[in-house]
C-alpha cells in the first residue's frame, strides 16, 4: 500500500534508488482517484530482490 497522494513521479523517486526502473503505474479508480497501490517494473529482476 502506498499514500493516496502519491503519483507516479513520486513512486518513482521512491524506489528509484534500487534501480532503473521501466514502468511504474498507481492502480486508479473509474474517477481517477488513487487506489492506494501501484506496480513498479525494475529493468533487472535483482533489483526488486
Amino acid at each position: 500500500m502506498v499514500s493516496k497522494n502519491l503519483d507516479e513521479q513520486n513512486i518513482r523517486g521512491i524506489f528509484q534508488s534500487y534501480g532503473i526502473i521501466e514502468d511504474c503505474t498507481v492502480l486508479r479508480d473509474a474517477n481517477g482517484k488513487s487506489r492506494g497501490c501501484a506496480f513498479v517494473t525494475f529493468q533487472k529482476r535483482q533489483c526488486a530482490l
